[in-house]
């Protein structure tokens, strides 16, 4: 059994540490964990007290052979300048960071290194992770962590110039979705459904709407086909939606690539004026 390390309890550690758990890819007492501020790890603790909590950032990587990184990409450089930038070739490094690129981890730290792009939906054992080997991966690395990839979901072997739009559908996508189905909902609210009632009916005719296109392996242009009979209403309502969403969306993905490259940039200064 691997010795799983995680450097960052937020958001994206505490859901691959769950699903790891829950799908017993891991034993509680082979997870290590460190943060910040002790407080998520502390919570992290309360519900699994076999965990094991680091403060050393070095001992960490030590006791680990799988080394997850999961702290916002401001906070790279100070993770590394407690890590160290050399890793020995026992241990496989895998960033969740949206930045910087694994091109550029490559310039910055000595070591086998994977770079996967998560999703939060993935707590669920649903969802899509976007991966990415680094040079230095040989395939008995990329066979320590395959198993654990495999209980988030699918995965897609992707070159890195393909993430950004790739993660609007996949990581960025689950929030794009939540807007656009609880706008749905609020509307419905706002003609006379209560609340709650709306909410439901919006998330249960969602959850139908994916098991139909999956278990039917409908393109969706079939389903909206099959749904939007001609001079029927919901026809009048894509109509509608054809003026506007196409153009709503490709500003959606420049607005999240303009973002990303700029957050590219700022990480790059940062490492350049060490």
């Amino acid at each position: 059994m691997h010795k799983v390390g995680f450097i960052g309890t937020g958001s994206m550690g505490s859901m691959l540490i769950t699903r790891f758990l829950q799908s017993d890819s891991v034993r509680a007492e082979d997870i290590n964990i460190l943060n910040r501020t002790q407080e998520k790890a502390l919570i992290l603790k309360k519900r699994y007290p076999k965990i094991q909590i680091y403060t050393d950032y070095q001992k960490l990587v030590a006791a680990s052979d799988l080394i997850f990184i999961c702290v916002k990409p401001n906070d790279l450089q100070s993770v590394l300048s407690k890590t160290g930038t050399v890793f020995s070739p026992d241990k496989l490094l895998v960033s969740t960071l949206l930045a910087p690129a694994l091109s550029e981890l490559e310039k910055i730290i000595e070591g086998r290194i994977v770079r996967i792009y998560p999703s939060v939906t993935q707590i669920t054992g649903r969802g899509v992770t976007l991966l990415t080997w680094g040079k230095g991966v040989e395939q008995e690395e990329k066979e320590k962590l395959m198993p654990y990839l495999k209980v988030l979901g699918k995965y897609y072997e992707l070159p890195e110039n393909l993430y950004r739009a790739a993660g609007d559908v996949t990581s960025c996508g689950p929030a794009f979705m939540a807007y656009m189905i609880g706008s749905l909902a609020k509307e419905a609210e706002n003609q006379g459904i209560p609340s709650q009632l709306a909410n439901e009916m919006a998330i249960e005719t969602m959850h139908g709407t994916a098991l139909l296109l999956e278990e039917q392996q409908l393109a969706f242009q079939d389903l909206i086909k099959r749904v939007a009979t001609p001079g029927g209403c919901t026809a009048e309502g894509i109509k509608v939606l054809t003026e506007v969403m196409p153009m709503t969306i490709a500003h959606v993905f420049a607005a999240t690539y303009h973002k990303d490259e700029a957050i590219q940039k700022e990480l790059k200064k940062m490492f350049l004026q060490e």
